[in-house]
């Protein structure tokens, strides 16, 4: 947080201890809501020095909150430090006047500051028009260079080598006349443009990745992001953007043109002094370089700015409209002049249109409306699973996903006519009307109709495909062209279906408001909908769209229809879910964003969801020492400052930078003890007016530190360091009972970092935005499990409980995971089978000269693996064998393990057929520098931490999850603990309990045999195969008192390396192991429920079940108990 400071006030008081009364410590209500919160609006006097001084501690604060990154700036202070500047500038204006010493020159610069906004704007507007054009012209060569070539001049796409041409010219030539070779050289383009691109964005700047608004509209609400808007991320998305688009992936380039608009007015927006020590004035110009950023991408100025409006901005003042409108104008003035197209259009499918449309077309106006509310909500939850897949399996392999993506779109596409092209340019053709424009693969011939139709759909349902796959991959990405073109195809189809009924049935009653001899139907019309449709549902935006397709076709004609399409798109996006594909990928993500088009009801005080163990300050007592290990601890971004922890009366607030700045300048101006006193005491308004006139409690700017004596360090133990002009005593409060939806109001309009709470001038505790969406998820996650199973004691359930009725869901809700967790497992192995498949191919092909196994496997820890090893232990064997009883001769493993051999008490050796037995360095293969398995168990400790296990908000299944599933099984490394008995069907053995929080059981199963069914003691429980095969079968609970057969719900058998999840949500299960040797597995139980009181094993015949008390070890920490 930004808080105002006035100087470091470092002296020796003798009267620190002394505290005023709390009346004057702590100023009204009224006073601690508003912003003033510096010596100049408290009105203290200052002089020259004070305010040197005082400007040059707030510059440096300033300079390294920068360098916070994953903040949120405080706009409450961020407007307080504003209106001091404009209060010093006022009064050195005044004090220039009284002298005398006016001048024209200080007339210039005050004409200057004052027009400053407008020129910076100015700049940044035509820098954005300019970027926006090259960029045209480089996409539409790489598009063009991918089918062939210009013979006059190679650097010319197309369109300006058959300038004039309709249907092309001599001049333009594919590469080949062979159809099979130009097949294979635009794929190989496309390969090429996609390894480049998401190389570039790897290797220099991964923010340049994706499309950027969602992150852009958190970083305007005041979310840091160091670097996502820097110089290199402009650059690389600027060079990677159009390779993106030429390599034929299904991406578009309008929502990266916002980011590297946004980009451009952050960097140059930092070259002018006003603009980088003042975070609000930055949000205007951001604001109004997203809006810059829509008007280049679609020729709309307009649009642009109702779509930074409606979008992209919770704050949006008139003055702001003002900016974006004039940076909009600039950007797309620029853009005209410099004519990419070289036909006066500043998008490639902007269209004219001269008929006029006829009401029974509202009928198929709502079809399109509706298919573009069902395309957004199956994009967009196909996209989160997508995108939640690629973060699980994919993080790794970045550029080979993006490559192999733009080589599968390139061999599916290319057959497809309209998929062929470049998405800008099939929408050029989609939105012409049939007569006087060129017919593109027998677009308008009715003879052609039905396979156009055909085609039509393939290329919407293959797109649909490709965009879900492909948005989020790593190179820039946009979404808004491919769904524009995919609802453009699809408005074509309906649009040349629906033309085919007028012509079978001319004479119909339905089209009788048709004119004679006269066109009646418009396909294309039905394209231009069709995108405004899809973009509409994908973005759930609405003004800005009619705006941007008014703009795009210069007709007013359209304006009724294409509101229409966009209204009934609204209502069935609103139906099917909430939010569009920006807000729900910061959802995703996890930014802290309030978003102001949701309205909230959750009828519960502000204490229901604040933080009430709070870490405070008192304001006396605490030594230096003792405020650096709080600062040592990163969980805190400022602290409250209290009288005393008995009466916890709230004196003010701290952040975590000014502390730290304050306690490092001390340290530069003195030697100073570890217990030296730490003062953070507001002084009275006595000690206030003498502090001002005694020169010896003047503020001291800093300065080199000076060699001390000896007796200087030890007498400082005595010293007391003031920390007051660092604390703001006027903190933004709110009362316990006041309304959570009033408290994240204010968090929207004013925007401070935290919010206090205070219950009669004690501190109650704190809230920030990510408490607020905390208690938001809990709450929305209640209300559809109540939506799901209402509480209704007249059910079919017969009164159940409402306990056992929460048990259901919350197992229904588990086994839906765990389907979706298999359903993914599946893919994965596909994936990796195909990649398996392509790199034993290659090898082959190549002789063996290129590896590529070897490189997947190096980072995935083997191709039969779900581990990425994180390049420890790698070039270790992984194979399977045979698992000794404990009677066969072994004398390398004799050694190595040290295990007793019987029958009853025998160690589970693993041979790897790696290695052969006879092999002299056989008996030491067991001894390993680093054991994974110790950092499985130790990450797994970390991971539950001060948690009470996988029910905890603070514990990640999936986190855990991808832990065992990242550990590829070593039987060296784990062998110590698998002790088995072959009479049992299975033994347990503790590896570590956790902290108390869980137990980590190494499970040896005997061959034939395993458990019986049982449940889990209300624990949950992560098991992972180490070695052989083990069969789980899972049962429903068992209902009521009747005896029957128990309800088999699943049969699965888990292989070596594999990872499942279960838990009493999920059902009861038993798990066997059918092999012929001995199987191994690793579980993890949190909470160790079973090993303190037992669980239940049940009857499968009957159902019947029975309590075991004490389900205990076989062995613990490797010792036979």
């Amino acid at each position: 947080m930004n808080f105002p400071s006035r100087s470091t006030s470092l002296t020796v008081d003798p009267q620190a201890g002394r505290r005023p009364s709390a009346s004057s410590l702590r100023p009204s209500v009224s006073s601690r809501l508003s912003s003033a919160v510096s010596i100049a609006e408290r009105g203290e006097p200052l002089d020259g020095e004070g305010d040197a001084a005082q400007q040059q501690i707030e510059e440096e604060i300033a300079k390294i909150k920068r360098y916070e990154d994953f903040t949120t700036i405080d706009w409450v202070k961020d407007a307080a430090r504003e209106q001091l500047r404009r209060k010093a500038r006022r009064k050195r204006q005044v004090g220039l006047h009284g002298s005398g010493q006016s001048h024209w020159r200080q007339k210039i610069r005050e004409a200057y500051d004052a027009a400053q906004g407008w020129i910076v704007i100015t700049i940044i507007g035509a820098a954005i028009g300019l970027n926006a054009a090259v960029l045209n012209i480089i996409t539409e060569w790489l598009a063009d260079i991918k089918l062939g070539y210009c013979s006059t001049k190679f650097y010319l796409n197309e369109d300006f080598c058959c300038w004039g041409e309709e249907t092309g010219c001599a001049d333009w030539h594919k590469w080949t006349g062979f159809e099979p070779i130009n097949y294979i050289i635009y794929i190989i383009f496309a390969t090429l443009f996609a390894l480049t691109a998401a190389s570039l964005v790897k290797s220099y700047a991964p923010y340049a990745a994706g499309s950027g608004i969602s992150e852009i509209k958190c970083i305007i609400a005041g979310f840091v992001m160091k670097g996502f808007l820097g110089f290199w991320t402009l650059i690389i998305k600027s060079l990677a953007l159009p390779l993106a688009i030429g390599s034929g992936l299904s991406v578009g380039k309008e929502g990266p043109s916002v980011h590297y608009a946004v980009c451009t007015g952050n960097v140059i927006s930092r070259l002018f002094t006003k603009y980088r020590r003042n975070a609000s004035k930055t949000r205007e110009v951001l604001s109004a370089c997203a809006a810059a950023g829509v008007a280049v991408a679609f020729g709309s100025p307009i649009g642009g700015v109702l779509f930074s409006l409606e979008e992209m901005s919770s704050y949006f003042p008139l003055k702001t409209m003002w900016r974006s409108y004039f940076c909009a104008l600039v950007a797309t003035a620029v853009l005209a002049a410099m004519n990419p197209f070289r036909t006066g259009q500043l998008v490639m499918f902007q269209v004219k249109y001269d008929r006029s449309w006829h009401f029974f077309e509202v009928l198929f106006y709502i079809i399109i409306g509706i298919f573009g509310g069902l395309y957004g909500a199956f994009v967009i939850k196909w996209n989160l699973r997508a995108q939640a897949f690629r973060k699980k399996y994919l993080a790794n392999y970045a550029v080979l996903e993006a490559t192999l993506l733009a080589v599968a779109t390139a061999i599916v596409c290319y057959p497809n006519a309209f998929l062929r092209l470049e998405m800008t340019e099939s929408m050029k053709v989609l939105f012409r009307e049939c007569e006087g424009a060129e017919d593109y693969h027998g677009l308008c011939d009715p003879q052609h109709r039905f396979g156009n139709v055909i085609s039509l759909i393939l290329a919407t349902v293959i797109r649909v495909f490709f965009v879900i796959i492909s948005y989020g991959c790593k190179v820039p990405a946009g979404i808004f062209v491919p769904s524009m073109a995919i609802g453009a195809s699809f408005g074509r189809t309906v649009g040349i279906i629906v033309q085919a009924m007028h012509e079978a049935s001319p004479k119909s009653v339905f089209f009788s408001s048709c004119e004679p001899d006269v066109p009646c139907i418009t396909p294309g019309t039905y394209a231009f909908l069709g995108a405004a449709a899809a973009l509409s549902g994908i973005m759930h935006i609405t003004v800005s769209v009619v705006v941007i397709m008014f703009e795009l076709t210069g007709a007013l004609t359209y304006i009724l229809p294409t509101m229409i399409v966009v209204g009934v798109t609204k209502a069935v996006s609103e139906l099917c879910g909430k939010g569009g594909i920006a807000d729900r990928m910061i959802w995703f993500s996890g930014f802290p964003y309030l978003d102001n088009k949701e309205e909230h009801n959750f009828g519960v005080p502000v204490s229901q969801a604040m933080i009430s163990d709070v870490v405070s300050i008192p304001a006396t007592g605490m030594t230096l020492k003792a405020v650096e290990s709080l600062l040592a601890k990163d969980n805190y971004q400022g602290f409250p400052i209290i009288e005393d922890e008995t009466s916890r009366i709230l004196l003010g607030y701290i952040g975590r930078t000014e502390l730290r700045y304050a306690v490092d300048r001390a340290k530069r101006e003195r030697n100073l003890s570890p217990l030296a006193k730490c003062s953070f005491a507001v002084p009275s308004p006595s000690a206030t007016t003498t502090a001002a006139s005694n020169p010896i409690l003047t503020p001291i700017t800093p300065t080199t530190p000076q060699p001390t004596s000896p007796q200087d360090y030890a007498t400082s133990a005595s010293t007391t360091i003031d920390f007051y002009p660092y604390i703001d005593t006027t903190p933004l409060t709110a009362h316990p009972r006041l309304p959570l939806e009033t408290v994240m109001e204010l968090f929207r309009k004013i925007g401070p970092r935290v919010i206090l709470i205070e219950h009669r001038g004690r501190l109650a505790g704190l809230i920030t935005v990510k408490d607020c969406l905390k208690y938001q998820f809990k709450a929305e996650a209640a209300e559809e499990l109540q939506h799901q199973h209402p509480r209704d004691d007249g059910d079919l359930d017969g009164g159940r409980p409402q306990q056992q009725q929460r048990q259901r869901g919350r197992r229904q809700r588990r086994r839906a995971g765990e389907g979706e967790w298999q359903q993914e497992e599946r893919v994965w192995e596909l994936l990796k089978a195909a990649a398996g498949w392509v790199s034993d191919t290659v090898g082959k092909v190549s002789g063996g000269r290129v590896r590529l196994r070897d490189s997947w496997e190096g980072e995935r820890g083997g191709i039969s693996g779900h581990g990425r090893g994180h390049g420890r232990g790698h070039g270790r064997g992984h194979g399977q064998g045979g698992i000794l009883d404990g009677t066969e001769e072994s004398p390398p493993f004799h050694h190595c393990f040290a295990r007793t051999r019987s029958t009853i008490n025998m160690a589970v050796g693993l041979i790897e057929n790696s290695v052969p037995s006879g092999s002299s360095t056989f008996a030491c293969r067991a001894t390993i520098d680093t054991n994974r398995f110790d950092d499985l168990v130790l990450a797994l400790k970390e991971a539950l931490g001060p948690s009470s296990g996988l029910t905890s908000d603070d514990v990640d299944v999936d986190h855990l999850t991808r832990l065992m599933r990242d550990y590829n099984s070593d039987p060296r490394e784990w062998s110590r603990y698998a002790m088995g008995d072959e009479s049992r069907g299975y033994t347990r053995n503790l590896v570590d309990e956790g902290n108390g929080k869980s137990n980590l059981l190494v499970l040896v199963w005997s061959p034939g045999k395993g458990s019986p069914i049982h449940d889990h003691g209300n624990a949950h429980c992560l098991m992972k195969i180490l070695h052989g095969d083990l069969t789980e079968t899972r049962y429903d609970f068992p209902e009521g008192e009747e005896e029957k057969p128990m309800r088999v719900i699943s049969e699965r058998v888990h292989k070596q390396n594999e990872v499942a999840y279960m838990a009493d949500e999920l059902g009861v299960h038993r798990v066997t192991n059918q092999g012929s040797g001995f199987a191994v597995s690793l579980h993890l139980y949190t909470p160790p429920n079973v090993a303190r009181g037992g669980c239940h094993i049940f009857n499968a015949e009957t159902g019947k079940k029975s309590h075991i008390k004490n389900c205990g070890y076989y062995s613990a920490y490797g010792k036979k108990l």
